[in-house]
């Protein structure tokens, strides 16, 4: 059975790369409206084509994310868990997985601290965006 990509509902970017679409991650981890447009850029970055405008783009919402977005989610046992999956999926699925994307994620997750949340997505998404 072959499936089909359309380039809204079903884009190759995720469907080849992840084992679900990251809106449903998204939506079963109640992330912000900042928080779910840095996972989707981030996740799609390496994939979509012009990885430095995805990355660009989710520096932009880095800037404006705060501590209390963050916290709700690192509070959530079953938050922490679904995103935990979900990197782990995808580096089963695909060897070009975001590496520096989950590791902030679960650096961020294990301290449960926001700030530390925040500074180190902020940090490697800066050194990507400086190597590239």
């Amino acid at each position: 059975m072959t499936e089909k990509y359309d380039e809204v509902t079903n884009p190759r970017h995720y469907t080849e790369n992840y084992p679900i679409q990251p809106i449903e991650v998204i939506e079963q981890t109640e992330m912000s409206y900042n928080l779910g447009q840095i996972f989707k850029y981030l996740i799609r970055a390496p994939y979509k084509g012009n990885e430095l405008q995805d990355l660009r783009k989710a520096n932009y919402y880095i800037n404006w994310l705060k501590a209390p977005e963050i916290s709700k989610l690192l509070k959530s046992k079953k938050s922490k868990k679904i995103i935990t999956s979900f990197f782990q999926a995808a580096i089963n699925k695909s060897e070009q997985a975001p590496l520096f994307f989950k590791k902030s994620f679960e650096k961020g997750l294990m301290e449960n601290s926001p700030i530390t949340f925040i500074e180190t997505i902020k940090e490697l998404v800066t050194a990507r965006i400086d190597q590239l």
